[in-house]
């Protein structure tokens, strides 16, 4: 025989042992009893639920102990009505709520219901109830049971992820690329419009299906290949996030060109694959268009440098011949010609004639630098010795225009490594201009420095200046600059283009700056040593 008192064990007990233990005399059963409820009692606070019952006949309610702490009232409260019950759901979940009593009481619906209570401080608590109904043997609702859970925290957080999905889904919807996200088996689970746009698929037509329907049958082979390599790869990230060109077939069975980048996200254990692509069927077209284009423009460019050296060569002859006829009549060479007017009209030939022959020179070297047909010899040169002679060869153009001309010391090494042709004609033109456009009393000055392997030319002068606006059209070829002397002067426009193009030749940079009024600086920055160096 075995016992102990305060509920810890019971058993065999004997009629006698009562008479000699006040704790027990309680039976096996009550005891039992009373340790079920308390660990109901326990149970049901820790799920937060409480369990009911309402006679329906009387209208009594009778709540175990978690349901007062549910509604947050003291148990001792006066006893508990169905009106009294209704006063705690929220006003805007009465009416919901009495109709889903109502439909269990009197239709035998079930009844699962969630909804809103106040407690008396005015929290809101979302709770859920569920129960059934006892009917007497005429079928007569007699008795209604049931439970009441706190899920108010289940409830918010269940929310909060709809709100969050829900956003989530429209983003993905509304994106103009087209998302597809996969299983990890590969089967459909995201289809947004844009996929919807390039692939031809209704979402529901696609969606819980293998991938495969949206990948061309030779090609399905290597992406499983490719997956599998992705999956086993330890650099999955690098691989899967990069943008790649891929073939997609759509619903009608036509492949199209789109660029994809695939990412791996682990949702709730559940392994998703993510594709977002673009068709990129127009941009291929409007490649293939800008390539013809390209063709073609290079096809006319060759064409209209061939006709420009043609026609340049054809005009050198008969020039050459009026050149020196005139030279003859406006020398007398054969004798008098009896007339100052004649003589007079002859040097007017020379000046036409040389300055179309310069024209044409201008046509020639452009042309050649366009068709790399020019020649490009570079080697040791003197710097200051090209500089010299080239302010010389306009020093009777500016002394005629009333020009100053200006030549500092090179500083640094007197030699770089260019093509001296090149060089020559480069300083030419810049200096011509400068004294061109420089009006009586002005200055025009040329510096040379040679530092950490680059050769620098400055040409300041104090002409008209050139407007801001148009100095990026100075280097254009057959473009001159509006609205000053520039536009006005006679040529092509093809000097500072063609001084550009050989610039370019020798890997330096041309640069301008002008203020109108004031003067323009040209800048020209060449590699001072050896390329082989």
């Amino acid at each position: 025989m075995a016992k102990k008192c305060h509920g810890q064990r019971i058993e065999n007990l004997e009629l006698g042992d009562e008479k000699g233990c006040q704790h027990c005399r309680e039976t096996r059963s009550e005891y039992m009893l009373r340790e079920t409820q308390r660990r109901l009692r326990e149970a049901q606070r820790i799920a937060k639920l409480g369990s009911w019952d309402w006679d329906v006949v009387t209208g009594d309610v009778w709540w175990s102990q978690q349901i007062y702490t549910i509604f947050g009232v003291d148990p001792a409260r006066p006893h508990v009505t169905y009106d009294v019950f209704l006063g705690f759901v929220h006003a805007d979940d009465r009416a919901r709520v009495e109709q889903a009593v109502d439909d269990a009481v009197n239709n035998g619906a079930p009844y699962d219901i969630t909804h809103r209570i106040v407690q008396p401080d005015d929290t809101i608590r979302y709770v859920r109830e569920r129960a059934e109904v006892t009917r007497d043997d005429a079928g007569k609702p007699v008795r209604m049971s049931g439970t009441v859970q706190d899920v108010t925290e289940q409830y918010l957080a269940d929310k909060a992820r709809k709100m969050s999905e829900s956003r989530l889904a429209t983003i993905i919807d509304i994106a103009p690329e087209a998302v597809v996200a996969t299983d990890a088996d590969g089967n459909i689970q995201i289809f947004n419009r844009g996929a919807e746009e390039i692939f031809g698929y209704r979402a529901d037509e696609v969606r819980g299906r293998s991938l495969d329907i949206l990948i061309p049958p030779r090609l399905r082979r290597v992406h499983r290949i490719h997956m599998r390599h992705f999956e086993g790869s330890g650099d999955l990230r690098r691989l899967m996030n990069a943008r790649r060109e891929i073939s997609g077939l759509r619903k009608d069975g036509t492949e199209f060109p789109a660029f994809a980048s695939v990412s791996k996200v682990e949702l709730d254990e559940e392994t998703i694959f993510i594709a977002i692509m673009r068709d990129t069927t127009e941009l291929h077209r409007a490649e293939e268009e800008l390539r013809n284009a390209l063709e073609e423009a290079r096809t006319a460019n060759k064409a209209k440098s061939q006709f420009l050296a043609t026609i340049s060569h054809e005009l050198r002859t008969p020039l050459n011949a009026i050149l020196g006829f005139s030279e003859i009549l406006s020398r007398e060479f054969l004798g008098p010609l009896g007339n100052n007017k004649y003589t007079e009209y002859a040097d007017d030939i020379i000046k036409s004639g040389e300055l179309l022959l310069s024209l044409v020179n201008d046509l020639l070297d452009f042309s050649a630098v366009e068709q790399g047909s020019r020649v490009f010899d570079p080697g040791l040169v003197n710097l200051e010795k090209i500089a010299m002679e080239s302010v010389r060869a306009v020093g009777e153009k500016a002394k005629q225009q009333g020009v100053r001309l200006v030549v500092t010391a090179v500083i640094g090494a007197r030699e770089i490594y260019a093509d001296e042709r090149a060089l020559r004609q480069i300083l030419l033109n810049v200096l011509s201009n400068a004294v061109k456009f420089t009006p009586d009393g002005g200055q025009v000055s040329v510096g040379c420095e040679t530092a950490e392997g680059k050769a620098t030319i400055t040409v300041v002068d104090t002409g008209v200046g050139i407007p801001e606006e148009e100095i990026p059209s100075l280097t254009q070829p057959f473009l001159q600059v509006d609205k000053d002397p520039y536009h006005s002067s006679k040529g092509w426009g093809l000097g500072l283009a063609i001084t550009k193009s050989l610039v370019d030749l020798h890997g330096g940079e041309l640069n301008i700056e002008s203020v109108v009024d004031e003067g323009t600086t040209v800048t020209i920055e060449l590699p001072a040593g050896s390329r082989e160096a």
